[in-house]
C-alpha cells in the first residue's frame, strides 16, 4: 500500500461544489462574499511563495507531484487525478504515473484544485484533483525564463515564448528541463529525477470562440529513493539514525545500476541497466480543445479531446524485514555484479559480509510499457439570475499493452549504497552467484482496455435571497476487458509469461468487468444573517476499481477479493460559516467512508515457527490481493484572518478517526524444508476491523502566515500531524511531527523577481508513512522491531530552493 504526505487543504474545500465561485465574484461586484466564495478561496489554499494554488505543490515527501489531500481516507495506490487543459494526464497512475506524464513546468496558468465533488462529477474519481491550463499566445510578444536550484545541487529551468502570428492565430512554446540528484547521495546515479518537457500551443481566436492545438513531449528518468534504515524506539518519541546511515541524506539504492533479472517475456536471464532500460518514460500528447459562445443569452460550449502515447517503466523496491540476528550457521557473502565478477569464482566465496544486519528485498522491474489514452470532454453551460447549470459528456479509452513486471528476492548490506549479498546456511547457498533467488516468483502481467463514458450535470439554484442549492449527478459506464496473470501462475512455477492460449503452459487469465456507476452530490447553503449561515452536504459516489487491481491477484473469492465490486463512497457533513472583512471561517462535522477497496501487499507469516530466523517466512513475504474499507467521523475548522493590511493568517484544524472495516484476509497454507524435513505452515487469518488506518493522523493542524510590503513578501507554512500508525495492524506508530516550509519573494524590477523557499526548517528526522514488511505484525512480535533496525519512508531533510524569474 502506498503512502504519501497528507495534503492539509481544508476539508470544506474538498467537499464543496465550487462551480460558480468565479461567477459569484463577478455577480457580487465587491459585495461581501458568501459561503461558496470562502470555500473556493480555501480550496486554493493560503498564500505561498508561488501563489495560492501552488500550496498543493509543497510536498514534504515528493517534490515532483502534488501532495495528497486528506479527505478522511488514506491515499490509494492509483494516486491522484491531474488534469491538463481539462483532460487526464494518465489513465492509470500505476503503469504510467502522473509525474511521468506531467510536471509543473512553468507553462501553466495558476494551477487550481478541483473539489472532491467536482473530481467525482467530471472524472469519476473519489479524490481531490488538480487542474492545470496551458497559457495561450498573446497579442504582444512575451518571453519568460525561470531558473532554479537548491542546496542539494538540483538544476531546473524553463523558457516560455508567446506572441501573435496573424489573422487571429497565436502561439506559445515552452521548454522545461530538470536535473535533480535529490537529497540522497547515490553511488550509482548522478540524478534520480531527470526531465525534458517540450510543449507547443497554437490558438485561433474568432468571434465568439477559440480553437487550440497543443503538442507535448515529456521524457523522464526517475528512481524512487525515499526509504532507508533506522532504529525504531520503544518510547514512540522518535526514530534514531544508525551510526553509519543519515536519514534523508544517504541512499539505500544498490551501489550499482546493473541488475540481473529473468526477462518476463522470454524467460532468459540477463543484465539490465535500471536507469536506461527500466526507470524511463517517453510520452507524446496531442490536445485539441476550445470554447464557443452559442448565443447571446449565456449559453456556452467547452470541449476538448486528447490522444496520448506513452511508454513507461519503473522499479519497485519492495523492502521486507531487516534481519538483525540470525543463527551462527548462516553467513552472508558479497555477490558478483556486472563490473566485478570476482566475489564468487568457481563456486568459492571470496569475501564475507561482517556488517551485521541485512536487508531483505523483493525487487520488481518493469521495462517500458506502451499505453494509449484517448479522452474527450464536452460541456454545455448557462448562467441565469436564479440558477446556473452545466451538462457534460466525458469519456476515456485507455489501453495497456503487455505490462510485465519481473521479480527476484535478494539480500543487501545495511549501509549507504548497499551491496548485494549471498545467504549461505549450513554451507548451502540460498542465492545464486548474483545474490538472487525466486526469479519471477511474484511476476505480474496485465494487458487490456478500460473504457469510461459518462454524462453528468451540475447546477446551482438560488430560489430566494440567502439560499443556494448545489446539485450534481453523474451516470457512468465503466467497462474493462483485459488479461492478467493470477497468483496461481506463481504456484505453477511460471517463470515467464506464456500468452498462447493453445499452450499447456499458458499462465494468463481473461477478465471482463462492467460497472454502471451512479454518483450524486448536494450542497445546501443558507445565510441566516448577511455574514453568517449554515451549510450541509450529502454525497453518494460509486467508483469502479481499476483493472490494475488484478495484477497478480488471487482468484475471485479468495480473501474476499473481487475487483468487479463497485466501491461506494457516502459523505455527509454539516456546519456553519462566518464572513467579515477581518475573518472568514467555516466549521463542520463530517462522515465519509469507502468500501471494496482492492489492493495488493506483501505479507509475512507470523506463526510460532516464524520466530526462528531460518524459517523462510521470517524474512520473505508473499504478495497477494485483498479488499477492505475505511470510514471516518471528523470535525474540521478553517479560517482566514486579515487583522491589518498586507498580513494574512490561514489556520485549519481537523480531528478525525479513520478506521478499517470489512478487512479480513487469510494467508494460504504453505510448506518449506527445515533440517531436511518438510514443515507445513498452516493458513493464518487476520481481522483488522476497527483498526486505525495506516499513515493517517487523528489530529491535523495547518498554520500559514504571510506578509506583503513594498517589493517583498514573506510567508511560512507549518503543518502538524499527530502520531500515525506505521503498520497495517496498528501495532506500531510514528510519533507526531511537523512539516515546515518558509520563504520570501522579492520583486526586484517589473521584469525580474527572486524567490527563496525552505523545506523542513528544523531538519527533523522525518520518518513517516510506513514501516516496510510489517503488514501482519502482531503485538507479541514487537520485541523484534522496537529498538531494532527497521526500514521505512521519510520526509525530505532541510532543503533551500532559490528561483529567479525574468520576463522580457
Amino acid at each position: 500500500m502506498k503512502s504519501a504526505a497528507l495534503w492539509t487543504i481544508p476539508l470544506c474545500a474538498m467537499v464543496a461544489l465550487p462551480m460558480n465561485a468565479q461567477n459569484n465574484k463577478q455577480n457580487n461586484k465587491g459585495k461581501q462574499r458568501e459561503k461558496q466564495e470562502v470555500v473556493a478561496k480555501s480550496e486554493e489554499g493560503s498564500d505561498t511563495n508561488l501563489g495560492k494554488a501552488n500550496n498543493m505543490m509543497m510536498n514534504a515527501s515528493e517534490e515532483s507531484e502534488p501532495r495528497f489531500i486528506n479527505v478522511g481516507l488514506p491515499a490509494l495506490p492509483n494516486g491522484g487525478v491531474v488534469a491538463e487543459n481539462g483532460m487526464l494526464v494518465s489513465g492509470d497512475n500505476y503503469v504510467l504515473k502522473n509525474n511521468q506524464a506531467w510536471r509543473q513546468d512553468g507553462s501553466f496558468k495558476k494551477p487550481t484544485p478541483m473539489s472532491f465533488s467536482e473530481t467525482a462529477m467530471r472524472f469519476g474519481a473519489s479524490v481531490v484533483g488538480m487542474s492545470t491550463d496551458t497559457r495561450q499566445g498573446t497579442k504582444n510578444f512575451r518571453a519568460q525564463m525561470n531558473i532554479g536550484t537548491n542546496s542539494f545541487g538540483k538544476m531546473s529551468g524553463n523558457l516560455s515564448l508567446a506572441g501573435p502570428i496573424k489573422n487571429g492565430w497565436f502561439y506559445h512554446v515552452n521548454v522545461f528541463a530538470n536535473y535533480n540528484p535529490e537529497t540522497t547521495r547515490s553511488q550509482a546515479l548522478n540524478y534520480k529525477d531527470q526531465v525534458l518537457d517540450v510543449k507547443g500551443l497554437l490558438t485561433k481566436r474568432y468571434k465568439g470562440g477559440e480553437f487550440n492545438f497543443q503538442y507535448k513531449y515529456i521524457g523522464t528518468h526517475k528512481i524512487q529513493d525515499n526509504f532507508c534504515p533506522y532504529i525504531f524506539n520503544s518510547d514512540d518519541k522518535n526514530v534514531t539514525e544508525l551510526d553509519n546511515f543519515k536519514i534523508g541524506h544517504d541512499s539505500y539504492l544498490k551501489s550499482t545500476r546493473d541488475y540481473y533479472w529473468m526477462n518476463p517475456k522470454t524467460g532468459k536471464k540477463e543484465w539490465v541497466d535500471i536507469w536506461d532500460d527500466i526507470a524511463k518514460s517517453d510520452v507524446h500528447a496531442f490536445d485539441f480543445f476550445g470554447k464557443q459562445k452559442l448565443n447571446k443569452k449565456g449559453l456556452n460550449l467547452d470541449w476538448g479531446v486528447r490522444y496520448q502515447y506513452g511508454k513507461s517503466g519503473f522499479a519497485n523496491m519492495a523492502l521486507n524485514k531487516t534481519l538483525c540476528e540470525y543463527p551462527a550457521t548462516t553467513h552472508f557473502y558479497y555477490a558478483n555484479n556486472k563490473n566485478d565478477m570476482g566475489n564468487v569464482v568457481d563456486g568459492v566465496y571470496k569475501k564475507e559480509y561482517t556488517g551485521g544486519a541485512v536487508q531483505n528485498l523483493m525487487c520488481g522491474l518493469t521495462a517500458p510499457t506502451t499505453t494509449h489514452l484517448f479522452t474527450e470532454r464536452l460541456e454545455l453551460s448557462k448562467k441565469n439570475k436564479k440558477w446556473d447549470w452545466s451538462l457534460g459528456l466525458s469519456g476515456m479509452v485507455y489501453n495497456i499493452q503487455d505490462f510485465t513486471q519481473s521479480s527476484f528476492n535478494s539480500f543487501l548490506s545495511v549501509e549507504p549504497n548497499p551491496q548485494q549479498l549471498i545467504r549461505v546456511n549450513k554451507g548451502v547457498a540460498l542465492h545464486d552467484e548474483y545474490g538472487n533467488t525466486n526469479y519471477n516468483a511474484q511476476m505480474l502481467y496485465l494487458a487490456g482496455t478500460e473504457t469510461k463514458q459518462a454524462i453528468y450535470g451540475m447546477t446551482q439554484i438560488r430560489p430566494v435571497k440567502g439560499l443556494k442549492v448545489d446539485l450534481g449527478a453523474r451516470f457512468e459506464y465503466y467497462g474493462q476487458c483485459f488479461d492478467y496473470s493470477p497468483a496461481s501462475a506463481r504456484k505453477n512455477n511460471a517463470l515467464y509469461i506464456e500468452t498462447d492460449k493453445s499452450s499447456d503452459k499458458c499462465n494468463i487469465r481473461h477478465q471482463n468487468n462492467e460497472f454502471f456507476n451512479k454518483s450524486f452530490t448536494a450542497t445546501v447553503t443558507y445565510n441566516i444573517k448577511k455574514n453568517f449561515g449554515i451549510v450541509a452536504d450529502a454525497y453518494r459516489l460509486e467508483v469502479g476499481n481499476p483493472m490494475n487491481a488484478y495484477k497478480g491477484k488471487e482468484e475471485d473469492g479468495v480473501n474476499g477479493f473481487c475487483g468487479s465490486k463497485t466501491s461506494t463512497v457516502p459523505y455527509f457533513a454539516g456546519g456553519v460559516f462566518l464572513n467579515s472583512k477581518v475573518v472568514e471561517l467555516i466549521s463542520r462535522v463530517y462522515y465519509i467512508s469507502r468500501d471494496n477497496i482492492a489492493q495488493q501487499g506483501n505479507f509475512n507469516y507470523t506463526g510460532k515457527d516464524s520466530s526462528d530466523p531460518t524459517h523462510p517466512h521470517s524474512s520473505e513475504a508473499i504478495k497477494m490481493g485483498f479488499m477492505y474499507g475505511v470510514k471516518t467521523l471528523g470535525w474540521t475548522t478553517d479560517a482566514i484572518i486579515r487583522p491589518f493590511k498586507g498580513f494574512q493568517f490561514h489556520c485549519m484544524v481537523t480531528i478525525q478517526n479513520p478506521k478499517y472495516f470489512d478487512f479480513k484476509f487469510t494467508l494460504p497454507e504453505t510448506t518449506y524444508k527445515q533440517n531436511g524435513q518438510t514443515v507445513v505452515q498452516p493458513a493464518e487469518t487476520y481481522d483488522y476491523d476497527g483498526v486505525v488506518a495506516r499513515s493517517v493522523s487523528k489530529f491535523l493542524l495547518e498554520l500559514d502566515p504571510s506578509y506583503s510590503f513594498k517589493k517583498y513578501r514573506v510567508w511560512a507554512s507549518f503543518r502538524y500531524f499527530s502520531k500515525q500508525a506505521a503498520v497495517m495492524p496498528g501495532t506500531m506508530f510514528f510519533p507526531s511531527r511537523w512539516e515546515t516550509f518558509a520563504g520570501a519573494d522579492y520583486q526586484a524590477t517589473k521584469k525580474v523577481s527572486f524567490s527563496l523557499s525552505m523545506t523542513n526548517l528544523f531538519n527533523q528526522s522525518g520518518a513517516q508513512g510506513r514501516i516496510i514488511g510489517t503488514n501482519t505484525l502482531q503485538d507479541y512480535e514487537l520485541a523484534d522491531y522496537l529498538g531494532k533496525t527497521v526500514n521505512g519512508t521519510f520526509i525530505r531533510p532541510f532543503t533551500v530552493d532559490l528561483k529567479m524569474k525574468i520576463a522580457f
